[in-house]
């Protein structure tokens, strides 16, 4: 099981279909279809019962649902914490150069400047 398949269910089952799924992931329907198809095939399960334009979850989707809602949850507070715990160097820096030429592509984008 990969990472973008359990992504692409998880997009599919809290969208509700492959097409609103796909946008929301700026991917096309086919690759988002081929991801769920591929985790379907390699868990022998059948995850969505598939009817015309709609999608309804099995038995085995609603699981697999509940527990990718928590994964992604864990994910996004994840990513949360280390935003918050990441550490700034804030301070001074003085540089001495005989040209501005010399530096200016070594700071670029790094330093912010006071005026």
């Amino acid at each position: 099981m990969r990472y973008t398949q359990l992504r692409a269910f998880h997009s599919v089952a809290l969208y509700g279909g492959f097409s609103r799924a796909a946008d929301r992931l700026n991917q096309t329907q086919p690759a988002l279809s081929d991801q769920v198809k591929r985790l379907e095939q390699a868990h022998d399960t059948l995850l969505f019962r598939r009817e015309k334009r709609n999608v309804n979850l099995t038995e085995a989707g609603e699981g697999l649902f509940r527990m990718t809602k928590q994964f992604f949850e864990i994910e996004d507070s994840i990513g949360e914490y280390l935003d918050h715990s990441s550490s700034t160097i804030t301070g001074s820096l003085r540089i001495v150069a005989d040209s501005a030429l010399h530096v200016t592509d070594a700071i670029r984008g790094i330093v912010t400047v006071n005026k």
